[in-house]
């Protein structure tokens, strides 16, 4: 399996090794939310999963606390795809697909699912991704 390679130091999307590491490790679990939202059993179709507008309670009840759960997997779900379409509207899906599932390298986004890119200009695309991502996360800590 390929690893991730941090820190890099040149061109225009500069991140430390932390830096690079943090966002990897938020982008790697994308798919685990993916998964957690879609398994949620939606309790009401009343509520709004908006964490701006679910009110809490001193005793939270079980379809509160789905309601605050879910906002909170769509809101980093959003996250990890916002960044990506940000990173390049056109091969978004290719850097999601990579960012979001270790081993995916670009060979097999060339041969398998066909990227319409070179190997450069994808790299320099994934890096302003980490990169965004991880300025993205520390405005949300």
């Amino acid at each position: 399996m390929p690893k991730a390679r941090a820190g890099w130091k040149r061109g225009e999307y500069k991140l430390e090794n932390h830096e690079f590491y943090m966002a990897l490790h938020f982008a790697l679990q994308y798919n685990k939310w993916v998964d957690r939202y879609n398994a949620i059993a939606d309790t009401s179709k009343a509520i709004t999963y908006d964490t701006d507008r679910v009110q809490t309670s001193p005793n939270p009840d079980e379809v509160e606390n789905t309601a605050i759960e879910l906002a909170e997997l769509k809101e980093n779900i959003n996250a990890v795809e916002e960044t990506a379409k940000a990173a390049d509207p056109c091969i978004w899906m290719y850097i999601l697909k990579a960012a979001t599932n270790e081993g995916i390298t670009y060979n097999y986004l060339k041969n398998v699912m066909m990227i319409p890119c070179s190997r450069n200009y994808y790299y320099d695309r994934r890096h302003k991704f980490y990169y965004l991502l991880s300025k993205k996360i520390k405005v949300k800590t």
